[in-house]
């Protein structure tokens, strides 16, 4: 393997750390050393060396403290002590530590793109570039090298082609072993996307060892056809993401109908806003964890191919044609924990009435309207319900259609609700329907043992309405039968009432210390 100071990440601290290096050595060769060679590496001394270094660093201590004793300081007192420290470092453990043990460590922290305020480019490369004994270590461990990151950069300075050669990645192929391989391919113009093919090319030699295959691509459709290549060759594949912006309908895709191993399968981002990739046929019954946008068409007939799902986040193509799914059928998800579905079409915002969770479902984010929301709950025995996120940002709903919701989620504990700007939804009757009159029993209060609440209005110079900040504080001490006490609040994007700041910092309202200071220190309400 041949490694250049092109593909070296720290390249631009050699010429210091050389320069330094050979400082040093320069001068404590004419201390006449007998370890230049072990203060020229990081090699570890053996038990003779450590019992010779140690009597060397006795003389020069010895030496030291009698040249301190002179009334006047002269030069090689400066040089005996940066001696003694040279010297000193040669019996650092860091220097015994176990090839086997190094491995572990490099292994564990593989996945790091960040060590402090340092961006690692490129990881696990930078760890051969430090000292032999850190080279021999990572060039031998396989599982250092299973996780291929490529991306495309954002400057223009430097192009894929340099950052990510060919050659470079045949070597972490081979590097890798047997090893099972991560690959995670980010593609950002069409201008890459050749040199991304070639990469391709190479990795689908080696795709009967692909875990995770994660690939984003943006403006480039040309290396969706040359994923064809995995067909029947993916037999240790458990996770599959594609995403793709700008995606035009087209013909559907097979490749994945034979994977044996397939249990997460990603086909649109996280905002449900990107069309996804039709695959027709894929081990539907094995798919636990699926996120995907189509037709409320598609979406209902995978989910009645998927009846093992514990995660499911559902985006809606917006399509005149009516759904089908009405004629009497009905998803059943037994083992569902998390669902979130984006915003529906007009023929597909009855799509929830269709769907029963088991009682093992505990986090909904749904966006209005929310008729369909109570009977859900209802049939899906909302017992385990702790997270429930409403999603009021693109239509404006009645504040009974929300107090309805809460009303049956009565063990939630983390509340989402974003909405609009608040001349268009008004909040209030929410937040008064919230607020605890009674402290004598908790059995007509809404969400009696929430803990963290995050409210988000979107819209400029709106305010927030009246009721919600005493419904804050009548959650903020424990009331009997209930003794749940809000721990976390936090709001986002709007104009807190200039009174109810006021009124805390004079001490005329009472919050509990930490969410005090999250009020006083929002910047003026922007953010808190």
């Amino acid at each position: 393997m041949v490694l250049t100071r092109h593909h070296n990440p720290l390249s631009y601290l050699l010429p210091r750390y050389q320069r330094s290096i050979g400082a040093i050595a320069t001068e404590l060769r004419m201390q006449s050393s007998p370890f230049v060679r072990l203060l020229e590496s990081n090699d570890p001394p053996d038990e003779g060396e450590i019992v010779l270094i140690r009597r060397f660093l006795d003389e020069n201590r010895a030496r030291l403290d009698e040249l301190r004793t002179m009334p006047q300081s002269t030069p090689e007192v400066d040089q005996l002590e940066r001696c003694i420290q040279a010297h000193t470092a040669l019996l650092s453990p860091i220097r015994c530590v176990p090839g086997e043990l190094l491995s572990e460590i490099f292994t564990y922290s593989s996945y790091k793109r960040k060590v402090g305020t340092h961006r690692i480019d490129a990881p696990p490369w930078p760890l051969g570039y430090v000292c032999r004994t850190w080279r021999n270590a990572a060039l031998s461990t396989s599982l250092l090298w299973r996780r291929l990151t490529i991306y495309e950069p954002r400057s223009t300075s430097a192009t894929i082609h340099m950052i990510f050669p060919l050659s470079m990645i045949e070597t972490q192929l081979v590097l890798s072993g047997n090893a099972t391989l991560d690959i995670w391919m980010n593609v950002r113009s069409r201008g890459s996307a050749g040199h991304h093919k070639d990469l391709l090319h190479a990795l689908l030699q080696h795709s009967h060892r692909w875990r995770v295959f994660n690939m984003c691509l943006r403006g480039s459709e040309d290396l969706v056809p040359a994923l064809s290549g995995m067909y029947n060759r993916i037999p240790q594949l458990r996770e599959f993401i594609l995403t793709q912006d700008n995606l035009q309908p087209g013909e559907g895709h097979s490749y994945l109908s034979e994977a044996p191993a397939l249990r997460r399968l990603i086909l649109t981002g996280s905002t449900l806003r990107a069309r996804s990739p039709y695959i027709p046929t894929a081990p539907w019954d094995q798919i636990i964890h699926y996120r995907a946008s189509g037709t409320a068409q598609q979406n209902f007939d995978i989910l009645l191919a998927t009846p093992g799902l514990v995660q499911c986040g559902l985006g809606f193509i917006k399509v005149d044609s009516e759904v089908e799914y009405h004629a009497g059928r009905h998803v059943v998800l037994p083992c569902l924990r998390r669902l979130r579905l984006g915003v529906a079409p007009e023929p597909a915002r009855d799509f929830l009435a269709h769907i029963t969770a088991g009682p093992t479902l505990e986090s909904l984010t749904v966006c209005a309207p929310y008729t369909a929301v109570p009977s859900f709950l209802h049939r899906s025995s909302s017992g385990r319900l702790t997270c429930l996120y409403l999603d009021n940002d693109h239509r404006s709903t009645t504040a009974e259609e929300i107090v309805n919701v809460l009303r049956d989620a009565p063990v939630v504990r983390t509340l989402g609700i974003l909405c609009g700007a608040p001349s268009d939804h008004e909040m209030g009757p929410v937040w008064s329907a919230m607020t605890i009159q009674d402290r004598q029993g908790a059995a007509n209060i809404l969400c009696p043992v929430l803990k963290s609440l995050v409210y988000t209005c979107r819209g400029e110079h709106e305010a927030i309405d009246p009721p919600f900040f005493p419904m804050v504080q009548s959650r903020c001490s424990e009331y009997q039968g209930g003794g749940a006490t809000l721990h976390s609040l936090r709001v986002v994007a709007i104009d807190t009432l200039p009174e109810f700041v006021e009124s805390l910092r004079q001490g005329m309202v009472s919050l509990p210390d930490e969410l005090k200071s999250q009020v006083l220190e929002g910047k003026e309400g922007r953010l808190f």
